[in-house]
């Protein structure tokens, strides 16, 4: 005879209820997703260009997202970011420098320097082997970039250094247009800025170029000042940075771990930096190597002394119209 077990209702029940809490439990859990990160746009110049060195080590290591924000690049020509930082519709800007910036404050724009990353360097890159200074300049044609501080710095290198600047064509081309311009002969002198500078003497052509640096050694002779002049760096509108602090100093941290990586690691930087902007690896290398490039990325306070001593300089040659009052100028909420 078989025998039938009665298994008690409230058991049943029980375990009813325990599946049904169960699967409430999985269905969030299996439809979980981790929070949207915040996005920071950055604007820089086109590459190749200062502003477009350190992002692409950012992202190819992921040190926007860990430090909790997705980094996006708008990469645009100098003139162009010029005036979409100017008028806003750029909050935070890649390719800054202490003179542009300095004249944008002049002029009412509400900007604030956060952090530097290279210090200065300029060159005259020539195929003319008659020129062998600055002062050989005079008479000859000259392209640079000129709405950008690195021509403006060497605009008053130039003329501390004797050169008659009227004597001078000047033709205004972006460094994308005066690398190709020099590589197919059309230009006999450029003044470029780093990473354009080894790209040049690394590409086709480059034997036959030679170049008259306006490096750190000049810049102690002309102002005997010893300390490197800060150069490009980030900046923000004082609008976007009082809403966002947090993100401010997780840029300059992710900032401040690429620099520091690429200092230690050039041949894998240089990689990295040219899988994403089609250039020269080897050139990039060799720019990290050389030193050239100052990439020490601080706080823009932190050179506040030289900038200030240097937008002195730049007043006096009528480059800016005023020196900012520090206070405004620099961010000094960066750890």
């Amino acid at each position: 005879m078989t025998r039938v077990v009665h298994r008690p209702r409230f058991a049943l029940t029980a375990a009813v209820v325990a599946a049904v809490a169960l699967a409430g439990v999985l269905v969030p859990l299996a439809g979980h997703t981790q929070p949207k990160l915040p996005v920071i746009t950055v604007s820089a110049f086109n590459p190749p260009s200062l502003g477009a060195f350190v992002p692409p080590i950012i992202k190819a290591r992921g040190l926007d997202k860990a430090n909790g924000f997705t980094l996006e690049m708008a990469y645009k020509p100098s003139d162009t970011y010029q005036v979409d930082y100017a008028s806003g519709r750029d909050e935070v800007g890649g390719s800054s420098t202490f003179i542009s910036e300095a004249r944008r404050a002049s002029q009412g724009v509400e900007t604030v320097c956060l952090f530097n990353i290279f210090d200065y360097f300029a060159a005259l890159v020539t195929s003319n082997p008659r020129i062998k200074s600055f002062k050989d300049l005079e008479g000859k044609e000259l392209a640079a970039d000129t709405p950008t501080t690195a021509w403006g710095m060497g605009q008053w290198f130039l003329q501390k250094s004797g050169v008659d600047m009227s004597k001078v064509r000047v033709i205004s081309q972006g460094s994308p247009a005066m690398v190709v311009s020099m590589q197919a002969g059309r230009a006999e002198s450029v003044w470029v800025s780093e990473p354009t500078y080894s790209v040049m003497l690394h590409g086709p052509n480059g034997d036959k170029l030679h170049s008259v640096p306006a490096d750190h050694a000049l810049w102690k002779q002309l102002t005997g000042l010893s300390v490197p002049l800060p150069f490009l760096g980030v900046s923000a509108h004082k609008g976007w940075l009082a809403k966002n602090k947090d993100q401010a100093q997780a840029l300059y941290t992710a900032y401040k771990q690429a620099g520091q990586w690429a200092n230690a690691n050039p041949a894998e930087a240089a990689r990295m930096i040219a899988e994403a902007t089609k250039l020269n690896a080897r050139a990039l290398e060799e720019a990290l190597k050389s030193g050239r490039l100052g990439l020490n990325v601080q706080p823009a306070v932190a050179g506040k002394d030289t900038i200030l001593a240097a937008l002195q300089l730049a007043m006096q040659a009528k480059q800016v119209e005023k020196v900012p009052a520090a206070d405004t100028f620099f961010y000094t909420g960066l750890k």
